[in-house]
């Protein structure tokens, strides 16, 4: 399989833009463009469609990465990619390219047309790479030959989903001790104080539980930062084999912090520079901000409140093939019950990415299987004797 980005010049790319943008689309079929053909068909490799097609899908495409708002309709405007100016000749549409960011033709043409030619040029090889990925796992997933520079892509790409799997993880986990100690009759976990020592006031199975709320907390302050990370690193870019994977990664994220109702945004922002805060990001300094800052107090209790606030029950042993208990599986669960909405996310999003993962792992020799879930906290305690 080919790279294009390795092939293409960029400076010939940019030129064949400016060729488009002064002949306009209606002479496409004519005009000498093979870094645009090419781009276009890597990013729309579909045979259905001829090649004209191809390449304004491909251009479109490319300039609405731009995003919206006058800078966006202003590139639109200059290709003739808004309805009614396909026609108009070169002179007018860069005039109402200009209009469109309130600025006279010739400042436009030597200020802003310059830049946004390149940026689309970048656009296009941002999407040949993104298509260039997905078409290596399809191989990979089929076992076909692949880039083996592509699939070294996927691993580092992995990478940065397990670095939110971790503490994705940890929260579904602690988030379900909490609950699940409440559960057990027999209350293991009180003990009462010791006559001889007044520091010893003892320990309740609330404790315990409190315990795993605090654990849950500094889970998701994690998960908080990893998902910041992850956005510098990726721009927020989930990159799978099909767009509905990629739709159900950013999803799952999503609904993890929907349902945390505690926590607005700025409560989000503290928790992400508390842990920032923490060179080694430990789970103890930030224990300690939570018990000795007035604001660390306040938000520990309102998270305490949103656990207790759960009331559901299920069977201590958790299933094969789920993380968690999860209304999906146990009726018991409250469907309704915010804490398990958003454990159920992590569920989601746990087996979303080992599920990805385990189709091509076997290209690496992994020997992965895809009928594997890891051992679970509760599968491990319930097997403790006495």
């Amino acid at each position: 399989m080919s790279n294009f980005p390795d092939q293409v010049d960029r400076a010939a790319l940019i030129a064949e833009i400016k060729l488009l943008r002064e002949r306009g689309l209606p002479r496409l079929p004519n005009l000498q463009l093979p870094m645009l053909r090419r781009a276009a068909e890597h990013i729309i490799p579909d045979p259905a469609l001829d090649d004209r097609a191809r390449v304004e899908t491909a251009f479109r495409k490319a300039v609405e990465k731009l995003g919206g708002g006058p800078y966006g309709e202003s590139a639109g405007l200059l290709f003739g990619l808004v309805q009614g100016t396909r026609a108009h000749s070169s002179r007018v549409r860069r005039e109402e390219a200009a209009a469109a960011v309130d600025r006279v033709a010739d400042t436009f043409r030597k200020r802003y047309e310059p830049a946004m030619i390149e940026e689309i040029a970048d656009n296009l090889l941002s999407l040949v790479a993104t298509q260039d990925a997905r078409t290596v796992w399809t191989q990979m997933e089929t076992r076909h030959p692949a880039d083996s520079r592509l699939a070294v892509h996927w691993v580092e790409r992995f990478e940065s989903y397990y670095r939110l799997w971790t503490p994705i993880y940890a929260l579904g986990a602690d988030l379900t001790a909490s609950r699940s100690t409440m559960l057990e009759v027999d209350r293991p976990f009180d003990r009462a104080g010791r006559d001889d020592d007044p520091a010893d006031v003892g320990y309740s199975q609330e404790d315990q539980a409190t315990g795993y709320a605090a654990f849950a907390l500094y889970r998701y302050a994690s998960f908080l930062w990893e998902l910041q990370q992850f956005m510098i690193r990726h721009g927020g870019l989930w990159l799978f084999a099909s767009p509905e994977t990629e739709i159900a990664a950013r999803d799952a994220i999503y609904r993890i912090g929907w349902h945390v109702t505690p926590f607005n945004e700025r409560d989000d922002s503290w928790l992400r520079q508390i842990i920032g805060q923490n060179p080694q990001r430990e789970m103890h300094p930030f224990l300690s901000r939570l018990t000795d800052t007035a604001i660390g107090r306040a938000t520990h209790e309102e998270w305490l409140q949103w656990i207790n606030s759960c009331e559901c029950t299920w069977e201590l042993a958790v299933e094969d093939g789920e993380y968690f208990p999860t209304s999906e599986r146990h009726i018991s669960v409250d469907v309704d019950c915010q804490m398990h909405q958003a454990i159920s996310a992590c569920n989601t999003y746990c087996r979303l990415i080992d599920r990805e993962w385990y189709k091509v792992a076997d290209w690496y020799q992994l020997n992965a299987t895809t009928n594997n879930v890891s051992v679970t906290g509760e599968k491990l305690y319930d097997g403790l004797d006495g």
